[in-house]
């Protein structure tokens, strides 16, 4: 979690400032993970439901790709902010 305060609130130096940083980080990151339980939910229901096994594999399929999803964004966060500095 401390990278991601790093990243998201870096304005934010400080002692005095890392319970808020750490807030509102916990606040996008519980957002988050309703949208991923959400995601989860809509690809079992359309998959065939709770009584399909096949459709309970396919909702677990959306974590690794929300992962890969958040990996690619950070990367391209990244490089888009070192363009900017330099």
């Amino acid at each position: 979690m401390c990278i991601q305060i790093k990243i998201i609130l870096a304005p934010l130096n400080g002692k005095k400032y890392a319970t808020i940083s750490t807030a509102v980080v916990n606040m996008i990151l519980m957002r988050f993970g309703h949208l991923l339980h959400s995601a989860i939910g809509c690809t079992v229901n359309i998959s065939g439901g709770l009584d399909n096994v096949q459709a309970l594999k396919n909702g677990l399929y959306v974590v690794p790709l929300a992962n890969l999803l958040g990996a690619i964004i950070l990367i391209i966060r990244r490089k888009y902010f070192q363009n900017i500095k330099s």
